[in-house]
């Protein structure tokens, strides 16, 4: 009968604690091990917004400016140094008009890696499954 009972209680605890397990690997992979998507919130949108104003106006001057120095220096040097000057613009420009959109993809990449390792679908017996697995492998 104690056996009885105490089997009962085991049997009990266990599936409390695939319950906690499963709801800790949820919470886990929901909270800490993705990131948020920050590209969309208002207050960054007004900081781009303004910030690429001012680093447009910069570039115009810094072409405007280029353009100046080539056309009134004539030594091969001055126009060579120009020359390397303008990709660097170009990179800088498309950089700095497109790097929301490029930190927005580098997180739902990041977020798609962290789901494929960790698992979406992951509940308590195939956490428990997954964790006596890579201890009896060693790993």
């Amino acid at each position: 009968m104690a056996d009885w009972l105490l089997g009962g209680v085991i049997e009990w605890l266990a599936e409390r604690v695939q319950g906690m397990l499963g709801g800790l690997v949820s919470f886990l992979t929901a909270a800490f091990f993705t990131s948020p998507d920050v590209t969309g919130f208002p207050q960054v949108q007004l900081l781009v917004g303004r910030s690429s104003m001012v680093v447009n106006a910069a570039f115009v001057l810094a072409i405007i400016v280029a353009g100046a120095v080539g056309m009134t220096h004539g030594t091969l040097q001055i126009r060579y140094e120009v020359k390397d000057l303008i990709p660097r613009l170009v990179v800088g420009f498309v950089a700095s008009n497109f790097g929301v959109e490029l930190c927005r993809m580098l997180i739902e990449t990041a977020n798609a890696l962290t789901a494929a390792m960790a698992g979406q679908t992951a509940s308590g017996p195939q956490v428990i499954e997954f964790v006596n697995a890579r201890i009896a492998t060693g790993r």
